[in-house]
Parts: C-alpha cells; structure tokens; sequence
C-alpha cells in the first residue's frame, strides 16, 4: 500500500464541496487508477490536497501513475471548474 499527498500549485483553496471539485477530483482518480490496475483503497480532500491510499502491484511504475494521475486530474478540473478556477491556478 501507498500514502500520496497532491499539494495544489501555491496551496490555493480550491477543493470545496459547494462547487462539486471534490467528488469530480475522487470520480477522476478512481477512473485513471483502473487504467493503472491500480486499487484506491481511500481518498480524502483537504481544502489544498488530496491524501490517496492505493494498492498496486509491485511491478507497477509508481512515479508514472502518479504524475498521469496528477496531469489528468489537474486538466480535468481546470476545465469542470473554468470559473472558479480561473483566478486561483
């Protein structure tokens, strides 16, 4: 099992509840984790990161995933929270 810690770009408050981030952050790390073969065991947001408990494989190329599941999630955000967003990254 992994611990990772997201630190959002200069720890902005972008993860909050009213606007529906956090659920989209969490049903966009589970998909791209199954492309992985990758088990999210647990995923909890603070208002600036995002703590993930995953299972893998040992055969798994960690730091790949990692930096796929950063990229996707990042650009998926900035496009589901345009408005939001736009002043904060």
């Amino acid at each position: 099992m992994y611990h990772l810690i997201f630190v959002v770009k200069y720890r902005q408050s972008v993860f909050i509840e009213e606007i529906g981030s956090i659920e989209a952050l969490k049903t966009k790390i589970i998909e791209l984790s199954e492309n992985f073969e990758v088990k999210v065991v647990e995923i909890e947001c603070g208002i600036d990161h995002v703590h993930l408990l995953i299972s893998a494989k040992p055969m798994l190329d960690i730091p790949k995933d990692i930096n796929t599941s950063k990229g996707h999630s990042s650009r998926f955000l900035k496009k589901a929270c345009k408005r939001f967003l736009k002043d904060k990254l």
